[in-house]
């Protein structure tokens, strides 16, 4: 490594630590749910060496850095930590292609589901998952006869008061099964061109288990009470969901990472003349 090398990873590293820390005080949630995501960095190294660095120095590319220095800036004004993540990770991998000759581009969806940005503030993508969990289950109890008004991501069935708020929807820890599956994803799809569609289909699965949770705990409440849904059995039925989804997604790149098995089928013998 030259002495450049040690500058780029020093801003790197300090933007970061700026990033990551402003979104973990945004989204408000236990260290517990946050912390787990920083394993995102070293699982990014880990699995993208050897890392080789050239003797010779190649063009800096301009476009991608760029389009980094775009999205953190369209971050900032937004208040969006997923830009500013996005922004990041092609800053790294810039860099990573300058140096290397290679950004491990697949890699990089590790480092941007790194910083706690899912939560964010009220209209981002948590607020979605939020708002759209509250919908179903509303949609649900409403078809099974139950008295059910929603405002917002506030539901009141039969009475019972409950919030669809960012601990209580597991969001945290959807980002850290977010994470796992993209990891999965790397080792069991290394070179599959099937990769790029775990992104989507990681993210409809987060997005089930989140509302199937919220269905869930509603159903605790209304047959054990509030006091009974917000215990233990809150953060068992979140766990319990996330795994079984997370199980299956990786059953899933598993069969799509396997080799195709091919069979011969060998005939009877011809006989001789």
């Amino acid at each position: 490594m030259k002495r450049a090398d040690y500058f780029w990873l020093l801003s790197l590293a300090v933007s970061a630590f700026l990033i990551w820390s402003r979104e973990a005080q945004r989204a408000a949630l236990p260290a517990a749910d946050t912390l787990p995501l920083l394993l995102a960095f070293p699982l990014f190294w880990k699995l993208g060496g050897p890392w080789n660095f050239l003797a010779w120095e190649t063009p800096l590319p301009m476009l991608p850095l760029l389009a980094a220095l775009l999205l953190g800036v369209l971050g900032e004004a937004l208040g969006q930590g997923m830009w500013s993540a996005l922004g990041w990770s092609i800053a790294l991998g810039t860099w990573l292609k300058w140096r290397t000759g290679d950004s491990r581009h697949r890699l990089l969806l590790l480092t941007v589901l790194g910083f706690p940005w899912l939560v964010g503030a009220a209209g981002g993508l948590g607020w979605q998952f939020r708002g759209s969990a509250a919908w179903v289950a509303e949609q649900v109890y409403t078809a099974g006869g139950f008295r059910i008004a929603r405002e917002g991501t506030i539901l009141s069935i039969q009475g019972e008061r409950l919030g669809v708020e960012a601990a209580c929807a597991g969001l945290g820890s959807l980002q850290a099964m977010l994470l796992a599956g993209a990891a999965a994803a790397s080792i069991e799809l290394a070179s599959h061109r099937r990769f790029w569609l775990c992104l989507p289909l990681l993210f409809v699965a987060a997005w089930c288990a989140n509302t199937l949770r919220v269905v869930l705990i509603c159903a605790a409440a209304l047959t054990a009470g509030h006091d009974f849904a917000s215990g233990p059995i809150h953060g068992f039925t979140g766990w319990l969901v996330l795994s079984l989804t997370f199980a299956g997604c990786l059953a899933l790149f598993r069969r799509w990472g396997a080799p195709p098995v091919r069979r011969t089928i060998i005939g009877p013998a011809a006989a001789l003349p």
